[in-house]
């Protein structure tokens, strides 16, 4: 086990060995997985724990490699942990299941589900609770935003590879209310504004000859083009946005949710006045046979209808029964009277369907509660991590302020908002805001904005950050030149409190140790002046088997070249170099070789008559 004499800072005196910690994967038992980077040099290591499994909150199966949730360790192992970082003098930090989150919607992906974010948040709870019961620093989490479209925020130099979906939700109930692919086609109908009942409502423009007008000289746009469309509008045609457009919503994006939302609303009014004519006529013709019963059960009053009145009579029987007065007995009649009462019924029934639909949609327009899933999804972050600190608070207070656990959202994938830097820094800066709105009644508004600060910060994680590459136009040079552009923006901010280091090609989060993939170590470069106090955690445990230990050393290689030249003591008191060990290089490995060649393969000159070999 090797002993640092220092910390050893090369020449760009950004970044030490102490800084850079590891991570102890979900699926490896927590103690056994501190001890063995304790044991690899490690003085910073983040846990990664399992989302809780099964529907009651049961716990994940132990044994068989299978991820272990943070309820599954005790209180022994709990204070084992604890005890083991202070002995050490090392810093724990907590990873939170990379499942759970603050957007959950049910099976059916049409609608949010509150009672999951709920059990999320508990989730989270108990989570940030086993970090202050082992001492943890810092907690990270997934924030796990709802799909949205790569270019959503401008990014020119971006391709969605056509993957971009737009989806727009009623911000009140969660329900999705209507979803479009950017190159998705489609008309739009002009709209003017109508007084019905005293109150102002939208209506289609409509020529006597060509029928409804359209927008867009009568021709099919794509979404992404609909909104362009509106853009300009609103900029050549103030007066008419004001007017018209503004009150379907305050960006493009939702003017054209709502404009073809409010073509949907049409088409259910439309299906409600033809339902409630038919209900109309049918309740004509239920009276109208209740009449015709009434008459041929009391003959006198047949008699006291004229020759032109039965003809008529039995004329409308006939369309409507394919019998005269003549032949219809009483049995018939009372079956039509029954089927008559039912369609009748039956079409009233529908018929207040479609009004509630169409009014209720017309309300959602209105009220202005359809929003895009990007800010829906925002509010929902920003309110979950917002009480996610509030109890990270209250643990600090019950332990008397020593200790506290830091929640540090963590950019993930590029499709899912919240993963573009500019995007997580504003997650972490509103939220910090909702605590302080939350809390400065209780602690005032200056304590509550110091806890914020201190309790909520951001974790960058590069090789997240490396995935937007796949979707970029240029070459790898310049998509460096933008990450570490975007990189630079959200450290001058302030708000990272941890930087997660691993490595891919840009395809897939293939956690690799830093330099053994594509990502360029200059977006680091451009992070460290403003973030030099902050922990650099590798990641990188997608190593072969056998090469574990690489997770850590790779990184300090790759961050600290000059380490080869660093001093340090073995337990045996004698000072040695990295470059005499070869504890960084390949030439001493310390696991059995996967496999032989040249002189090392067995000779085949003595073997059984079976061919076992010998060993």
């Amino acid at each position: 086990m090797p002993v640092f004499n220092y910390d050893y800072l090369n020449k760009k005196d950004y970044v030490s060995i102490g800084q850079i910690g590891s991570t102890v994967a979900p699926h490896l038992e927590a103690p056994q997985g501190v001890d063995a980077q304790l044991r690899s040099g490690a003085k910073i290591i983040e846990i990664n724990v399992a989302d809780r499994g099964g529907s009651q909150g049961g716990s994940a199966g132990r044994g068989q490699g299978q991820p272990i949730p943070s309820g599954a360790y005790g209180i022994e192992q709990r204070q084992e942990l604890k005890e083991l970082a202070e002995v050490n003098k090392a810093e724990l930090r907590l990873h939170a299941g990379s499942s759970t989150g603050f957007t959950p919607f049910n099976q059916q992906g049409n609608a949010f589900d509150q009672r999951m974010w709920e059990r999320n948040l508990e989730q989270f709870k108990q989570d940030v609770d086993f970090g202050y019961d082992i001492g943890a620093k810092g907690m990270v989490m997934h924030l796990i935003g709802s799909t949205r479209p790569i270019t959503e925020l401008g990014e020119k130099d971006f391709d969605s590879k056509k993957e971009d979906q737009y989806q727009f939700i009623d911000s009140q109930e969660g329900q999705v209310m209507a979803a479009f692919r950017g190159d998705q086609k489609f008309s739009l109908p002009e709209l003017q504004i109508e007084k019905v009942n005293n109150e102002d409502r939208f209506g289609f423009k409509f020529n006597p000859q060509t029928g409804i007008n359209y927008l867009g000289d009568n021709t099919e746009k794509s979404f992404n083009e609909w909104v362009e469309y509106f853009e300009k509008e609103k900029k050549e045609n103030p007066k008419k946005w004001e007017e018209i457009y503004s009150k379907l919503g305050d960006n493009s994006q939702v003017v054209v949710a709502n404009h073809f939302l409010k073509q949907q609303s049409m088409t259910e009014q439309s299906e409600y006045d033809a339902y409630i004519q038919r209900s109309r006529e049918l309740n004509e013709d239920y009276n109208k046979l209740l009449q015709v019963k009434e008459m041929i059960k009391t003959p006198e009053k047949l008699k006291k209808l004229d020759k032109k009145e039965l003809e008529e009579i039995d004329y409308w029987l006939k369309t409507k029964t394919s019998k005269g007065l003549r032949f219809l007995d009483e049995r018939d009649l009372d079956k039509h009277i029954d089927d008559t009462n039912y369609n009748r019924l039956s079409t009233m029934e529908r018929a207040g369907f479609y009004r509630k639909r169409f009014e209720d949609l017309e309300n959602k327009i209105k009220d202005k509660r359809v929003t895009t899933m990007t800010e829906f999804s925002k509010q929902k972050n920003i309110e979950g991590i917002s009480k996610l600190a509030e109890h990270s608070y209250e643990m600090s207070k019950s332990s008397g302020g020593k200790n506290f656990v830091e929640i540090n959202p963590e950019n993930v994938f590029p499709m899912f908002y919240g993963s573009h830097p500019q995007e997580l820094g504003e997650v972490v800066l509103e939220s910090r805001k909702k605590f302080v709105e939350n809390m400065e009644k209780k602690i005032g508004r200056t304590e509550a904005e110091k806890q914020a600060e201190k309790l909520i910060g951001a974790t960058f994680d590069l090789g997240h950050a490396n995935l937007w590459q796949y979707y970029h136009k240029g070459d790898k040079k310049e998509f460096t030149k933008w990450l570490e552009k975007e990189g630079e923006k959200l450290a001058k901010t302030g708000v990272i409190k941890e930087i997660q280091i691993n490595d891919n090609f840009g395809y897939a989060d293939d956690s690799l140790p830093l330099g053994s993939g594509n990502l360029s170590k200059s977006v680091l470069d451009k992070l460290r002046p403003h973030t030099k106090d902050v922990p650099i955690i590798s990641e990188g445990y997608g190593n072969p088997r056998g090469s574990e230990g690489r997770q850590l050393t790779r990184v300090w290689e790759s961050l600290n070249p000059n380490m080869f030249t660093t001093p340090y003591s073995m337990q045996s008191g004698q000072s040695q170099f990295f470059n005499q060990s070869g504890y960084l290089e390949n030439s001493q490995r310390t696991y059995i070789p996967m496999f032989l060649a040249g002189p090392a393969v067995p000779s085949e000159d003595f073997k059984f008559w079976s061919e076992i070999p010998l060993e």
